[in-house]
């Protein structure tokens, strides 16, 4: 049976997953014996007759994208291309580390086989929140090819129709650079870097990985940083990245891409979560 503080931890997974999945993992958990007749009670009959964590977990409705998008909106850091048994793993450490790490600012873990690394500092201002927000979104989308859940991958619209892109790549003595005019240009490097290198952006969110500053015209300068991984998590360098935004006039609270900048440097002894040199923490001044 599950403990008191295992079952705080279901309830708060077992609350993203569509009711229909839960009244079946309600009634499955029972043998068949009790079928719940709204989401509150099957979440009740889960809790109370689930025999452990683990089997629960393993059950079919809860599916590896379930897992993933658990683990990602609670910031802990895991590998892009896993299976579901080594997410049932981090959601299990998450959780023995004291789980829900944004409402109790507890230090998420680290899983040390892929070297990620734990985001714990809040963003202190508005301007740094839609940095924030925008840099969870951004990620995601330029992930999605690594980690192939069926999400919305970086697209056309996602940039003004004259955004420009520069991306420089470092490794060792060798520096490459490659620029973009265009909305449709800029996603076709995007997707070229994704396809060739095969990279997985894990982002530093925290404040000495993130910065914002509002211009007078209306620009929004983002600054980030963060680790790249390849194929399976392996830590295999450093990015710096520099966004600038714009708000659309012609929709509610949409921000789009005007200029993108981006910093890739080959590494292979990251021990730490990368942060902002000095003089881009100047941003905010």
């Amino acid at each position: 049976m599950l403990s008191d503080a295992e079952k705080v931890n279901v309830i708060d997974l077992l609350n993203t997953i569509p009711p229909e999945d839960l009244l079946d993992i309600a009634r499955t958990t029972t043998s068949g014996i009790i079928s719940a007749e709204n989401q509150q009670e099957a979440v009740r009959i889960i809790v109370q007759h689930a025999e452990d964590v683990r089997s629960l977990l393993a059950r079919k409705k809860i599916t590896k994208t379930i897992l993933f998008k658990y683990l990602h909106n609670k910031r802990v850091p895991f590998a892009a291309a896993i299976d579901k048994a080594t997410l049932i793993d981090a959601t299990i450490a998450f959780w023995q580390m004291g789980g829900n790490v944004i409402q109790n600012s507890v230090p998420a873990p680290t899983i040390e086989s892929n070297n990620h690394y734990p985001i714990t500092q809040p963003v202190p201002n508005l301007c740094e929140e839609l940095a924030y927000k925008f840099c969870e979104w951004f990620y995601t989308k330029l992930n999605e090819p690594v980690v192939m859940l069926g999400g919305e991958k970086v697209v056309d619209n996602d940039f003004w129709c004259d955004a420009t892109a520069m991306i420089n790549l470092k490794s060792g003595s060798e520096s490459l650079q490659h620029s973009a005019q265009g909305s449709g240009e800029v996603v076709e490097l995007l997707a070229a870097l994704q396809q060739q290198h095969n990279l997985y952006f894990s982002p530093n969110l925290s404040l000495d990985g993130l910065r914002a500053k509002s211009e007078p015209h209306g620009l929004v300068v983002i600054l980030v940083c963060g680790t790249l991984h390849q194929g399976q998590g392996q830590c295999i360098g450093v990015f710096e990245q520099k966004f600038g935004l714009i708000k659309d006039p012609y929709a509610s609270d949409n921000w789009k891409i005007k200029t993108l900048d981006i910093n890739l440097l080959s590494k292979s002894d990251v021990t730490a979560p990368p942060v902002l040199p000095p003089e881009m923490l100047a941003i905010e001044q």
